[in-house]
């Protein structure tokens, strides 16, 4: 029987995260796998998931903690990469499927090197938005066989079925006998995403805590109900083309999950949950109905006072949106495309309602000065958001910011160091500033942002105190039973 394993590689456990959500991508993959290939062995490996507790909780956290990542990225004897051996060598895969991001790419050459340790006859296949951007320079590295371009149910499937005769599978790329990369026609993105099975999937390997005992483990489960995004912001990756699920097939894996494991709050990691108003309302309708709690992303163009009104009844606890920049110079280079009193509006219509509102905003663009980004730091001051999470910008693979740093010979793709591409990193300076310079103002706004979020919490922290001094006190009781130790952001 062959076996299958799919690794999500450790990334966020290096900076000392907690990460506990099944990895979506990847039960999407094993799902199909196990639908259409029954005769085989197929598990799922989340090496980033852990029990331990969260201690980053912000951009200026990765920043600190960015040397003590690289050293254990780096340091094969490290427990993480100890215990990714042991995984790996007690399955004992024919095959291997990595998925990579960006960020965790060079995690994800090293588990593939360690596959290819325990036995180099294992075939080891990259998926993701990394490989699928750099498929060429992805199989430079000779621990990695092919890359799965784009949607990888299908592709994968395929190819496990004619890896001796790759020429016949679309949408992948591998070396030839001289060592020459091919990259073969592209297969068509998977539109009618309804007919891929749900992407419910136990793992023998990763044990989250809810498949023994009904909420011991994760409290929330991800989903996806669309994918991609029509917008054209030039630092973001999605694929373009966008593939809806029908709403009554996003409520069937809601109710296998609450059913299952009696999980009742619902993540949707859409790039917009409201980007089609009509579905948006009736998804809102259904999940009314389920009784479930639920959060989302959303732009602030694509509400109006009617959609959050149903959304807050329907059990929308919390929405995140993309404001990104408080200089309006930036606002136009980005091509984000909203304006600023709609801004405003939409955060005042959500808290109307009683929804919890996240902004996501952005400093370092190459075009940017020290005055671009002091607009953004008095645009976070100023509004009423509730939690706010300020990022570096970050030239992803894939997106219009990285091809014009790549045109401009700023970035060269062949001695990149990928382990500094992440949102706390503070070596992005692709401007005109010096390094030191650069370097000093980054830390002093992530320094100055990680301030501001501490400030607001324990305002907040104590407003709920002495409103309800009762409830406060049993959920740090709570906590402090449960994990021995308790995070302010994490109480609330």
């Amino acid at each position: 029987m062959t076996r299958i394993l799919l690794i999500q590689p450790p990334w966020q456990r290096f900076f000392g995260n907690r990460v506990q959500t099944p990895p979506i991508a990847l039960n999407h993959v094993a799902s199909h796998v196990k639908e259409k290939m029954p005769h085989v062995s197929v598990d799922v490996y989340n090496a980033d998931f852990t029990n331990k507790h969260l201690s980053i909780v912000n951009s200026y956290s990765y920043c600190k903690h960015h040397s003590d990542y690289v050293e254990r990225l780096n340091a094969s004897g490290d427990v993480i990469w100890r215990q990714v051996r042991a995984v790996i060598s007690d399955f004992k895969p024919d095959i291997v499927g990595i998925s990579a991001m960006t960020s965790s790419y060079i995690s994800a050459l090293r588990v593939s090197a360690i596959v290819k340790e325990i036995n180099p006859k294992t075939i080891v296949v990259f998926g993701g938005k990394h490989p699928t951007a750099l498929p060429a320079q992805t199989l430079s590295n000779q621990s990695v066989d092919f890359v799965v371009i784009g949607d990888g149910e299908e592709t994968f499937v395929d190819l496990i079925l004619n890896w001796e005769c790759p020429e016949k599978v679309p949408g992948i790329a591998y070396r030839d006998l001289e060592g020459g990369v091919i990259i073969n026609a592209a297969r068509p993105a998977i539109y009618d995403i309804n007919s891929l099975p749900l992407p419910v999937f136990d793992s023998a390997i990763t044990r989250y805590g809810y498949e023994d005992k009904k909420n011991a483990g994760i409290s929330t489960w991800s989903l996806v109900a669309a994918r991609g995004c029509p917008f054209q912001c030039v630092y973001c990756a999605s694929d373009k083309k966008i593939r809806y699920r029908s709403p009554e097939h996003v409520m069937c894996e809601v109710r296998i999950i609450k059913d299952r494991y009696g999980i009742t709050r619902f993540c949707f990691e859409d790039d917009s949950f409201t980007l089609d108003k009509g579905r948006a309302l009736e998804l809102c309708r259904l999940l009314k109905k389920s009784g479930v709690k639920w959060i989302c992303n959303t732009r602030v163009d694509l509400i109006t006072k009617e959609l959050v009104g149903v959304m807050k009844e329907s059990g929308c606890e919390s929405v995140a949106i993309g404001i990104e920049t408080g200089s309006p110079k930036t606002m136009r280079l980005i091509n984000k495309k909203i304006d600023y009193d709609r801004i405003e509006w939409a955060i005042r219509e959500f808290k109307k309602n009683g929804i919890f509102v996240t902004g996501y905003f952005i400093i370092g663009f190459p075009w940017e000065n020290i005055f671009d980004m002091q607009q953004t730091m008095a645009l976070i001051k100023r509004l009423p958001v509730d939690d706010f999470q300020l990022n570096i910008a970050t030239p992803l693979p894939g997106t219009k910011m990285f091809e014009e740093l790549v045109a401009a010979e700023k970035i060269n793709i062949e001695k990149e160091d990928w382990s500094r591409y992440h949102q706390g990193s503070l070596w992005m300076n692709f401007s005109e500033y010096p390094d030191h310079e650069w370097l000093a103002m980054m830390r002093g706004f992530l320094k100055e942002a990680d301030f501001l979020y501490k400030k607001r919490l324990i305002g907040k922290t104590l407003r709920m105190f002495f409103s309800n001094p009762v409830l406060v006190t049993k959920k740090i009781a709570n906590k402090l039973i449960t994990t021995g130790r308790y995070y302010f952001h994490k109480i609330l």
